[in-house]
């Protein structure tokens, strides 16, 4: 049944081989730590069967077993090749596994089998197994980590590599393997047991899991699957080929990834010859990372359905369908990425398309943006870049060249998105396009339907129509077109507009069509025409707003009737008085002949205003309005002017104002009004700005309603010295009076106080405060008080002390105290004794006290909880040597109670168990002797305090005690004695032995040199030879 059981000891195997055992070749059990070198398995479980499934085992580790292996060949088993359990251990090296299979037993069969244990597995291969290698996770109690390094699985009939928790809702992940140089190759293939009923190369399923350069490789399912996982699961240059099975869903991509929560890391990836998507991350399957490389798969790229997703370095090339494919998914950042030459087996336009944005957020919100951030384009089968009902999208640095001709570089169309709140607006910046669309494949660069979009910087390059736009959409979201390079044979046609604003664009010479608008309402400022002729034309349903165009051909503009084109300037208005000031707050007001209702406006502090974006001219289908006449009137203390401009362009007027000597103008930038100061503080009174209308000499003066005049300049410090202007403490109403020589004056008021302000208090505890800011601390422990910071406004000096509410004054107060020691250090008494009194209970107040001896002291209270603490155990060990013979001291003397609680103590050694438990004052000592081999030492130390019962403290030391050598004492004949040949002698060896061995294993008869007690790792038999030489 069992070829080899070692149970709780450590022998050294060689040259093992096992043929056919019915259950396990090797079975560890309880502590097994031997050394196994050449190891041979054979047909473990063939022809036999069994109601459990615990047989057909190469080797079995368990229960706390960590054997060390080297070179194993198990082959041709039922149920598991390495078996590992119940919280081993160990290091495997070259271990080859073959032929693993279950014919019809009721466990799972794999070459490699870890159960929350922690084994080092390195050069192990596993052919033809029904799972390659299954490492899993049982019992929370405890932790999972399997390592393996230079790994080769090949033709693995369900999974190569199955990483797992028993309970699959069990969310708490971490990792449970670490994956090194791992090859996984041929699962569910023609040379597995039975082909086409793999799963997936690799699966990790509610667990984490590291894998380091690994390769998977022509797998009939998917390469690698992925459920519940988190960022717990990494994976660091990963290589996937021909790996996914057709017609099988997600399975069909070389990574499926679905239900993960805060995405696993995957950096360094490439996925090829995929017969479905390189990736197919589905119901929430999030995923991040960076550099991928997912080329020349059947279908997709990147598969993106109802998940997030954030990588940087996105590289897509000939995939057989979308480089990456964005379906209903939200919070999807893809930055630099490059896809080229996908969608040739694509066999609609979705297909075929470069980049494909789907329902990628149908409703606009705060949140869940989906973003491409440097993005390029180029050699697509079909659309370049194609949006289908998505908004809150961003393409930002987006390149889009050398796509199919036949095909519109740029699509939009959001006509999907027509129920309720549905719709939103696409966000493109820095976009540059380069097409050749000539012949029969003319079209558009950029093509829009019934969408909202805001563009910023766009260059349409080579040869095409310009851009088509739609702007009907649901929820009548508003446009824009900002910074455009406008170009092509049509070169822009804009209908359904209700809004579309913009900036800075610009008509090149390129633009061989017209500006067409159909039903549209735009507002544009800065529109260029470089030039000069390009026709605009407007049907009867649309209006043009040009602010501030330049050289645009509006003679030549096509108007149908109800078709309005107006014309917008500036107007800046420059309020002087007759010394050419400007003067500030100026009321100006603007009247139009036509077309704009009055405006009104004051003058900034320089006299200046600018009232923008007025028509002054209006072109229709009868040609041009007359020039709009505006009247610009300012006034200022009683005098008023007017003047009237043609609006033909922007336009600045000056309005002179003979005004009469004016009061200077006061601008008061410090203070603020109702500041507060510390006594003596250097405040900082400056109004430098202000300034005289008509240039004439200025006269300051300050004036606090405390102390009287404090200054007499535009800008000044008090408090700064002897010497200087002091400003006493107390509530000033402080007056600014400003005059120029003329005895025009104004003047303002503002509230400052100065007062002494409390000390500012930093405090921390050693031991620290908890969240409660409760402090917690042992009975006879030490309290840090730590006041450095701690500082006074106005630099009094601080007297800083301890109180508690039980009387306690620390350091004890008195008139000659007055000091403030950045640390205060405190030990809780035991007993009272004079002006220290001892806590009455376990619970109290203690305040942080901080007085300057001005204002009342700043007290801050916390509540202190005292616990009876259980002392740290010291001890040390005393022996004259190292051997098992020589007696051992462990002198625990210094481990006292701080309260004199009685101790309980106990001494235990890894090898002998316990040495000794006691309650007594001379428990603290033990005297003996120890078993050869390492120990390690325990000390196990609690009081009687009904507290801590079931608590203990513990401090430990390695030891090594050596093998004593064997004493020979010959008693019996001594060596000067002399025998007749008649006489009988004795032959006495009485006192001879070996500590290492206990005394029963000796003969009865004599005395010996031996142990009392069994050795922990068994008694040595001793030979006793008798040599006779004549």
């Amino acid at each position: 049944m069992y070829g080899v059981t070692i149970y709780g000891s450590n022998p050294v195997l060689n040259n093992i081989t096992i043929n056919n055992p019915s259950r396990v070749g090797i079975d560890l059990f309880s502590g097994a730590n031997p050394i196994i070198s050449d190891l041979i398995v054979d047909q473990s479980g063939r022809g036999f069967t069994y109601s459990d499934w615990r047989y057909g085992i190469g080797l079995s580790v368990g229960a706390g077993s960590s054997p060390i292996v080297e070179r194993a060949a198990l082959t041709d088993l039922r149920i598991r090749g390495l078996n590992i359990w119940g919280d081993s251990g160990g290091i495997y090296r070259q271990l080859t596994i073959d032929n693993v299979t279950a014919e019809g037993a009721s466990a799972i069969s794999a070459g490699v089998w870890v159960e929350d244990s922690r084994p080092l597995i390195t050069n192990v291969s596993v052919d033809k197994s029904d799972y390659g290698i299954l490492i899993r996770h049982i019992d929370d109690g405890g932790n999972t980590r399997a390592v393996v390094r230079d790994c080769l699985v090949t033709n693995s009939m369900y999974r190569g590599i199955y990483v797992d928790k028993a309970n699959h809702t069990n969310f708490t992940n971490y990792e449970t393997a670490d994956f090194t140089n791992t090859v996984v190759s041929g699962t569910g293939g023609p040379n597995a047991k039975t082909s086409g009923i793999g799963f997936a190369a690799i699966e990790i399923n509610a667990t984490g899991a590291w894998f380091e350069n690994t390769l998977i490789e022509n797998s009939t399912t998917t390469g690698l699957r992925l459920y519940f996982v988190d960022s717990s699961t990494t994976f660091r240059n990963l290589k996937i080929v021909n790996s996914g099975d057709p017609g099988q869903g997600a399975h069909e991509a070389g990574l499926a990834i679905r239900s993960s929560f805060f995405a696993p890391n995957f950096d360094g990836l490439e996925i090829t010859g995929s017969p479905g998507p390189g990736i197919s991350a589905t119901s929430g399957g999030a995923m991040q990372g960076s550099n991928w490389f997912l080329h020349n798969n059947s279908e997709d790229g990147l598969y993106i359905d109802s998940s997030t997703l954030i990588v940087d370095g996105l590289h897509l090339t000939d995939n057989g369908q979308s480089g990456a494919h964005v379906y209903d998914s939200r919070y999807v950042t893809l930055t630099n990425l490059t896809a080229i030459g996908n969608g040739n087996l694509g066999l609609s336009d979705m297909e075929q398309a470069g980049l494909l944005f789907e329902r990628s957020n149908d409703i606009e919100t705060n949140s869940g943006d989906v973003t491409c951030n440097h993005c390029s384009v180029s050699a697509s089968a079909g659309i370049g870049v194609m949006v289908k009902d998505s908004v809150d999208l961003w393409l930002n640095h987006l390149t889009v060249e050398n796509n199919a001709p036949a095909y519109d570089p740029i699509s939009i169309d959001n006509s999907g998105l027509n129920i309720g709140q549905q719709g939103g607006q696409v966000n493109m910046h820095n976009v540059v396009v380069d097409t050749e669309r000539l012949g029969t494949d003319s079209g558009p660069a950029l093509r829009i339907n019934r969408a909202a979009a805001n563009i910023d910087v766009i260059s349409l390059e080579g040869n095409h129509s310009g851009i088509v736009w739609n702007g009907n959409n649901n929820g009548d979201y508003p446009s824009s077109l900002s910074h455009a390079q406008l170009s092509g044979t049509t070169c822009l046609l804009l209908t359904e507009h209700e809004l579309l604003t913009g900036t800075e664009n610009t008509i090149t010479p390129e633009c061989s069509g017209s500006i067409t608008l159909q039903n549209s309402n735009v507002n544009w400022s800065g529109l260029t025409d470089l030039g000069q002729s390009t026709i605009i034309n407007l049907d009867s349903f649309s209006k043009l707003h040009l602010h501030q165009p330049n050289q645009i051909a509006l003679s030549d503009a096509i108007i149908a009737p109800s078709g309005e084109i107006d014309v917008a300037w500036d107007i800046s208005v420059w309020v002087q008085n007759n010394n050419s000031n400007g003067i500030p707050d100026a009321p100006v007001q603007l009247s139009f002949d036509q077309f704009e209702p009055n405006a009104q406006q004051n003058t900034n502090q320089d006299g200046f205003v600018t009232f923008t974006d007025f028509i002054g001219q209006r072109w229709t289908n009868t040609g041009s309005s007359t020039i709009s006449t505006v009247t610009t009137t300012c006034s200022y203390d009683g005098q008023s002017n007017s003047s009237s401009i043609q609006l033909d362009g922007d336009k600045i007027v000056y309005c002179l104002l003979p005004l009469d000597n004016q009061p200077p103008f006061l601008y008061w930038d410090s203070p603020e009004d109702s500041s507060i100061f510390p006594s003596s503080f250097e405040v900082e009174f400056n109004a430098s700005r202000s300034w005289d209308l008509d240039d004439d000499a200025l006269i300051w003066e300050w004036t606090s309603s405390v102390d009287g005049v404090i200054g007499t300049e535009a800008s000044f410090v008090v408090n700064q010295g002897i010497d200087g202007q002091l400003l006493s403490d107390g509530v000033h109403v402080i007056t600014a009076k400003l005059c120029d020589d003329k005895d025009n004056c104004v003047q303002q008021s503002r509230t400052v106080e100065l007062s002494n302000l409390d000390p500012v208090v930093f405090v921390d505890f050693t031991p620290s405060l908890n969240s409660f800011n409760e402090l917690i601390m042992p009975k006879t422990g030490t309290l840090h008080v730590n006041l450095s910071g701690t500082y006074d406004p106005e630099g009094d000096t601080l007297n800083c002390w301890i109180s508690t509410s039980y009387g306690l004054e620390y350091p004890e107060q008195s008139a000659l105290q007055q000091s403030c020691d950045e640390l205060i250090q405190y030990t809780f008494p035991l007993t009272s004794s004079l002006n220290n009194p001892a806590p009455p209970s376990d619970s109290f107040s203690l305040s942080v006290n901080v007085a300057d001896g001005v204002n009342p002291t700043v007290v801050l209270s916390y509540d202190v909880i005292l616990f009876n603490e259980i002392p740290d155990p010291i001890f040390e060990i005393i022996r004259t040597e190292n051997y098992s013979q020589n007696s051992v001291t462990l002198d625990g003397t210094q481990t006292v109670d701080p309260e004199g609680d009685n101790l309980e103590i106990e001494f235990y050694s890894s090898l002998d168990g316990v040495l000794q438990w006691s309650n007594q004052p001379s428990g603290n000592v033990w005297q003996g002797y120890l078993s050869r081999g390492i120990h390690t030492i325990e000390m196990r130390v609690t009081d009687d305090a009904l507290e801590h019962a079931d608590t203990i403290k513990t401090s430990s030391i390695l030891i090594s005690v050596l093998n004593s050598a064997p004493i020979v004492d010959i008693k019996s004949p001594t060596i000067i004695d002399d025998y007749d040949s008649s006489e009988m002698v004795i032959l006495s060896a009485n006192g001879s032995g070996d500590y290492d061995s206990v005394c029963s294993s000796f003969n009865t008869v004599g005395f010996w040199h031996c142990s009392l007690d069994e050795p922990a790792l068994g008694s040595e038999f001793l030979q006793v030879f008798l040599d006779q030489r004549y």
